[in-house]
């Protein structure tokens, strides 16, 4: 493996709250690839609702943050452009709220984030819209068996404590929750479709690998954000 790759992975590598990269040898050829074809090496990951009506401060403080110590270095220290694209989780937020008035709240907030990142030179894509294109040809999915819950009993508990705050009033938190795996592990597979040769990146814990797309994956540190400051994604997993 050339230096400069290594290099540029050890830097990489760093963003992990612990333990070894999933798929290091994918990211590995990622990287390689980028220097060989001199292309840029393309991030993909979500922005979610979070319960704000609009961006504010920590958003900003947030996004300056993101840009200043994983991208720019890229470019500065080992010469590779990074593309960056947020898909803004408007799909998720449908599906978690329970009050008309909490839907118009979050897409609300996602249109102002989606114009911001545009103008910040980020990409930004509805989830709504991958929707749509996958719809027809997504296959049926059965909810999660009990065994699936017991091997995964970490991930269920805390898609549990989220959906105590985040479900319809006319279905239990186990119900919400079991939505909530069906819809990601529906979308899993074609987000590392869509998004074929890029990097996956998020604040969840490896906790939730079984609904994360099958993808070269970086676990960004909750510490790259300012003290006090939520993460934009699984906010609620602090």
């Amino acid at each position: 493996m050339c230096r400069q790759c290594q290099e540029t992975f050890d830097f990489l590598r760093g963003f992990y709250p612990r333990g070894k990269p999933t798929e290091a040898g994918g990211m590995i050829r990622l990287i390689h690839q980028s220097f060989v074809e001199k292309a840029p090496l393309r991030f993909v990951g979500f922005w979610g609702a979070g319960l704000k009506a609009k961006p504010d401060k920590a958003d900003q403080i947030w996004l300056a943050r993101f840009a200043e110590e994983l991208i720019f270095p890229l470019s500065r220290h080992f010469g590779l452009q990074a593309e960056m694209t947020f898909i803004l989780a408007d799909a998720h937020a449908l599906q978690n709220d329970s009050t008309p008035d909490g839907w118009e709240r979050d897409s609300g907030y996602l249109e102002q984030v989606g114009r911001f990142l545009v103008q910040s030179g980020f990409k930004a894509r509805w989830l709504s819209w991958l929707w749509a294109k996958w719809w027809k040809t997504t296959p049926s999915f059965r909810f999660p068996s009990e065994e699936w819950w017991r091997l995964n009993d970490y991930l269920r508990q805390e898609l549990l404590r989220m959906a105590q705050n985040h479900h319809r009033k006319d279905e239990s938190v186990e119900e919400a929750a079991w939505r909530y795996v069906a819809m990601r592990s529906l979308e899993a597979p074609r987000l590392a479709e869509e998004y074929a040769g890029a990097i996956f990146h998020c604040f969840a814990g490896r906790e939730m690998r079984p609904v994360l797309p099958s993808m070269p994956t970086l676990f960004l540190k909750s510490t790259l954000g300012e003290k006090g400051v939520h993460n934009p994604w699984f906010w609620f997993l602090e």
